[in-house]
């Protein structure tokens, strides 16, 4: 199954948007939705109703379940990645396996909020920035022992972008308006990623795209 991580747009899709907006809201959601709102949101969901009555669905790309319970763009201008399939068997798991994207950002970035959209059976990823000097080697996917990458050790050299939510295939962590965390120049970003099918059949997919966006400073 693909990871889309992968589409961190970077706000991390992968991961960064620049230009901090408010958004602009959907429909409020009618009376119908304020017993089921804090359900919606608890999922990344807006509660919608019509005369079907309400129920919970999910935003658009680019936006987030607000909790007003109705869906608000995300803002900011938007930088993403999409990173190699992979395939996994029935039952497989995969361990040790890292992906890299080397930013190449003149500037520094301010993330406000990253969405990642995977379908490759990803349990879970926890994605770093560092210094591009560190870790080098060929953009994608990779054996994190061969470049003797830790969390811990990308985290100390550059600091933590993301962390995705078990077995999350489409999801945005969002800062509230006006924070954000600040990725230096030339960064590049790396995810950790363990790979779970539960499923009896083989997962071809992409693997997590993260996007983020980065607001500008006041």
């Amino acid at each position: 199954m693909p990871l889309s991580p992968s589409t961190l747009a970077l706000a991390v899709s992968a991961l960064l948007a620049a230009g901090c907006s408010q958004g602009t809201a959907g429909p409020s959601p009618a009376d119908a939705c304020k017993s089921l709102v804090a359900e919606c949101v608890g999922k990344q969901q807006a509660c919608v109703a019509d005369a079907a009555g309400a129920r919970c669905e999910a935003c658009a790309d680019g936006q987030y379940a607000a909790a007003s319970g109705a869906c608000e763009a995300i803002g900011g201008a938007a930088l993403a990645h999409d990173f190699a399939p992979f395939t996994t068997k029935p039952g497989e798991e995969i361990l040790g396996l890292c992906q890299s994207w080397t930013i190449n950002n003149p500037t520094e970035m301010w993330v406000n909020a990253v969405q990642l959209d995977q379908d490759v059976a990803s349990h879970h990823s926890n994605w770093t920035f560092v210094p591009d000097d560190q870790f080098t080697g060929t953009d994608g996917v990779w054996m994190c022992q061969d470049r003797k990458y830790s969390q811990l050790t990308a985290a100390l050299a550059g600091g933590v972008l993301y962390a995705q939510s078990t077995q999350a295939t489409h999801e945005v962590q969002r800062f509230p308006n006006g924070a954000a965390v600040r990725v230096p120049p030339y960064s590049r970003i790396i995810g950790d990623v363990h790979l779970l099918n539960t499923t009896w059949r083989r997962s071809p997919g992409t693997p997590g795209s993260p996007r983020t966006a980065c607001p500008s400073r006041t």
